[in-house]
């Protein structure tokens, strides 16, 4: 089974295993903090978690993208569901059947609409669900708002960086050397050949295609490794680029302005590989955690109407 979501979104999935049909209303909890809320199975502590995780997220997508920490952000609502109520609540008929016979799910669901973001996560006892979400959601951010006007293998790019990311409880970020996820398309394009530095930083939007999405995104992803995780003066200069072409500076003029030397010799270091023994995955807390919203137990009517919000913003077309 093939599931379509809007272009350049991720399809992940898992084998689909049947179980008994019950009422899963005294697993639940909810937290929240601004404009984050959270509806997830498995207790306060994992709600909380949950929270804290989207949250430490944003911060550290903002942070690597050198972005104000106050800047705007959509409402997020985030529920984790049950296998049981996955199954009732997450898909359609259509969908149901279409399980039943290819055996296989999607796990998880990020539906962005102009109030706010809904993202949906079956618990499978795993992190891809919450970690593809997380991907989902800072794609999203970045090439649909925040970082909308920027160039494309910025916006990629660190995305990329933390697809796959697992943050732990301490907010400490462990970065994957891979990206976990690529995006899907139902296309007869051929896939684009390995694509070099210039033709990269020279992508424009026009020029991505299903063809050479991920072919863009995986060296975007490399670009942002070169930039972002390896010196304070590379991570200012990878910045400075993006902002110099976003105001619509040529590579080569923006290349001696942010870096201090020609687009040639750039080429050169990053195509060199050196610079991999200098890249740190650990990104460590930027300070206590935050203090969040007491978790509480929801009550069956509470149950019955975010199930029903659910269900109407994961069948949608």
């Amino acid at each position: 089974m093939r599931v379509r979501l809007p272009a350049y979104f991720l399809f992940a999935w898992i084998a689909c295993t049947q179980v008994p049909a019950h009422s899963d209303e005294n697993l639940y909890w909810k937290c929240g903090k601004d404009r984050v809320s959270v509806v997830a199975n498995g207790g306060a502590q994992r709600c909380e978690r949950l929270l804290g995780t989207f949250i430490r997220y944003e911060e550290i997508l903002l942070d690597l993208a050198g972005l104000e920490s106050g800047t705007s952000l959509p409402p997020l609502a985030l529920y984790q569901l049950t296998r049981d109520d996955a199954q009732r609540y997450m898909f359609s008929e259509a969908e149901r059947k279409e399980q039943r016979r290819t055996r296989y799910i999607t796990y998880s669901k990020y539906r962005p609409r102009s109030d706010g973001v809904v993202a949906i996560a079956l618990d499978d006892g795993s992190d891809e669900p919450i970690q593809s979400l997380l991907f989902l959601h800072g794609q999203l951010l970045l090439s649909y708002g925040v970082a909308r006007s920027y160039p494309i293998w910025y916006q990629l790019g660190v995305a990329a960086l933390l697809n796959g990311v697992v943050i732990k409880p301490d907010g400490t970020a462990l970065l994957s050397r891979k990206p976990m996820f690529a995006a899907r398309f139902e296309t007869d394009e051929k896939q684009a050949e390995r694509m070099d530095l210039r033709a990269l930083l020279e992508t424009g939007p026009s020029k991505l295609s299903p063809a050479n999405f991920n072919e863009t995104a995986k060296r975007a992803h490399t670009w942002a490794q070169f930039g972002l995780l390896t010196s304070p003066e590379h991570r200012s200069s990878y910045r400075e680029l993006a902002l110099l072409m976003k105001q619509g500076a040529t590579l080569e003029e923006a290349s001696q302005e942010a870096f201090g030397k020609p687009y040639a010799a750039i080429e050169a270091e990053f195509g060199s590989g050196r610079w991999r023994t200098e890249v740190s995955y650990r990104l460590p807390p930027s300070g206590p955690p935050v203090a969040l919203g007491v978790p509480a137990q929801i009550t069956s009517a509470e149950y019955e109407s975010a199930m029903q919000f659910v269900k109407d913003r994961a069948t949608e077309d």
